[in-house]
């Protein structure tokens, strides 16, 4: 049996841990039997690309502004890849 696009997370979430970090956390998504997810990969802004086996990670800013929002997206990955 063949696993075909993985599902996206479930229940991404965000807590300010202070003025420069953020925690996420999230769901795996239901894959078939078999097919673990072995990871995530986090895209942040387009620009930062991070790699986490958790389904949690905290982000840190070295110069953070309320004032820019931030876009991040959090893709299952599994052996076969994303």
């Amino acid at each position: 049996m063949m696993q075909g696009l993985l599902a996206s997370v479930i229940d991404l979430d965000y807590t300010f841990i202070n003025g420069s970090s953020v925690l996420l956390t999230w769901t795996a998504p239901y894959t078939l039997d078999n097919v673990p997810i072995t990871g995530y990969y986090i895209v942040v802004n387009g620009l930062l690309n991070i790699t986490t086996t958790t389904n949690n990670i905290t982000l840190s800013a070295t110069n953070p502004d309320p004032c820019i929002l931030n876009n991040v997206s959090v893709f299952p990955i599994n052996d076969p890849g994303v």
